[in-house]
Parts: structure tokens; sequence; C-alpha cells
């Protein structure tokens, strides 16, 4: 019986070593797969925090031309304006022959034709008043682009597009 409990101890032996190697795999196969689910929930993150900031930008940009409209439906009317670029100003400035202007087609002095009084250009600025200067095209109006290819303008002037 001493034979046979001899030739038993080594197996066992052999049987604990095994069950160690397989749960340190175990473990090795479990951190692995906690490192990629944190990965994955950092770049879903990341993706998630560029569509919100997408969606904004976008939702920026269909309020201002939703008012840019407003702004030329209030300007031009319905039928009672004419609009024209800055190119049938005899000489505009470099940058202003695309600006838009509106004219009004009303007879005031009941002469049979229009008497096409300037009412302003369809631009943004700081001071509203300029915007209604007919002589506004003859001002050279630039527009530089900066670093971060954004298109940017001076202080006070920004074309609706």
């Amino acid at each position: 019986m001493a034979i046979f409990h001899t030739l038993s101890a080594p197996a066992c032996r052999r049987n604990q070593g095994f069950a160690l190697v397989l749960a340190l795999s175990l473990m090795a196969f479990i951190l692995l797969l906690l490192l990629s689910l944190s990965t994955f929930v950092r770049v879903e993150s990341a993706n998630s925090a560029q569509r919100i900031d997408t969606t904004a930008s976008q939702q920026n940009a269909l309020v201002a031309l939703k008012e840019a409209i407003g702004e030329l439906q209030t300007t031009a009317g319905a039928d009672q304006r004419i609009t024209a670029t800055g190119g049938l100003w005899a000489t505009p400035a470099a940058g202003a022959e695309h600006l838009v202007g509106v004219w009004s087609s009303e007879d005031r002095d009941g002469d049979g034709q229009a008497d096409g009084d300037f009412q302003r250009w369809l631009v943004s600025r700081v001071d509203d008043a300029d915007s209604r200067d007919i002589a506004l095209v003859a001002v050279a109006q630039p527009v530089r682009l900066d670093g971060d290819q954004y298109v940017s303008t001076s202080d006070d002037f920004v074309v609706l597009v």
C-alpha cells in the first residue's frame, strides 16, 4: 500500500499546478476583457461627444439660415422689391460685387415706372445703418481665412450666405 501512496502523490501535485495555470489564465482573460470593454466605452463616449457637437453645430446653422431667410423675406417683401448684386454698380470694390441689394419696385410719383428707391444691402453689420447706404459696394470688404480655416472678416462685416 505504501507503493500506491507514493505513486498518487506526484499525480496530485501535477493537478494542483494545472489548476493554478488555469486560474491565472482565466484572470488574464478577464483582465483583457475588462481592458477591451473600457477602451470600447472610451471610444464610444468620444464618438457620442462628437455627435453631440455636430448636432449642435447643425442646429446653429439651421437657426442662422432661418434668420437669414426671415431677413430676406422682411427686406425683399412679397413682389414689392427687386434684388440685384453689387456687380450692377458701375465700379464695385473688390469683394463687393457679390453683395445682394434690395430696391423698391413701387411707383410713388405716379409716372407708371418703378422709382427704384434703394432699400438696403443684405449683409450683417454691427451698425445696421451702414447696410442702408448704397455706397457700401464702393468700399472694399476684405475677407480673410484664419489658421483654423474658418472664414473670418473684419469686426463689423459678414456677408449673409
